[in-house]
């Protein structure tokens, strides 16, 4: 997923739709993973993410999903796509994902010419 936007911010159900879809792989434990892109840190204004994501909105929008999946959403391997990289926002966004991942994410931060395991 990339340019997605949170539902609360975009004023949408997309991504719950696609949550709602996916829920049954994710429950069985048939889904790889999901490759989303996580642009700016928490700081971000909410009027200047043009449909990107912060780590709070992920983790919100990972909430839905646990939800939809009877809460078995601990270990679902998440790579972390597009993320700015000024002003140290890198840093910022792997910093606060980690720290926010209460639902027990595998978490992937992709590097360029590194071989991604999931």
């Amino acid at each position: 997923l990339g340019d997605t936007g949170a539902d609360t911010i975009e004023k949408s159900n997309r991504l719950r739709e696609l949550w709602q879809s996916i829920a049954p792989l994710v429950k069985e434990k048939k889904l790889k993973g999901i490759f989303i892109e996580v642009s700016f840190p928490d700081e971000q204004p909410d009027n200047l993410l043009f449909g990107h994501l912060t780590p709070r909105l992920l983790m919100n929008e990972m909430k839905v999903l646990n939800e939809l999946s009877g809460n078995s959403i601990a270990g679902l391997p998440v790579v972390i796509t597009h993320m700015k990289p000024v002003n140290n926002n890198i840093e910022k966004i792997t910093t606060q994902l980690k720290k926010s991942n209460l639902l027990k994410l595998k978490l992937l931060f992709p590097e360029q010419g590194k071989k991604l395991l999931l």
